[in-house]
């Protein structure tokens, strides 16, 4: 599969002290929180300034980033040159496809799901990459 490490994200129930508590801990400093849509609802999202990047998502139940089962790891992100192949070999190697669509700032997203771990792969479309770092605030990788 071709594709490089983005982020990790990490499902919370308090979006504020999970900054708070990866903070203390390992000294983070985090972007501002923006609200995304979650079906219906919103969620909201925050990203740590530093690589390797910790995506957290205050999600809500019953949506794709459901925090109903309680704080998880949720998903490996990668950044792919072609999202189609990628995610055609990922499927081809018994990866199962549970959500995916147009990304807010350009290109297809695309979760997977990892039998063995049972965290999700995120496929990120490269085309959106430039755009996604300006949202953010973001320098180059």
């Amino acid at each position: 599969m071709a594709a490089t490490l983005h982020h990790v994200g990490i499902v919370v129930a308090d979006l504020e002290a999970a900054m708070a508590e990866l903070s203390a801990l390992f000294g983070l400093e985090w972007t501002a929180p923006q609200e995304r849509p979650d079906g219906t609802r919103t969620l909201r999202v925050a990203f740590s300034t530093a690589s390797p990047r910790i995506e957290l998502i205050q999600g809500n139940p019953g949506g794709v980033w459901d925090t109903g089962p309680g704080p998880r790891i949720d998903h490996l992100a990668f950044w792919t040159p072609d999202i189609d192949a990628t995610r055609t070999d990922a499927q081809d190697r018994g990866l199962v496809q549970e959500a995916g669509g147009r990304a807010a700032w350009g290109g297809q997203w695309a979760y997977l799901r990892l039998a063995a771990t049972g965290a999700r792969v995120e496929l990120c479309d490269i085309a959106g990459q430039e755009r996604f770092r300006q949202t953010w605030g973001f320098d180059t990788p």
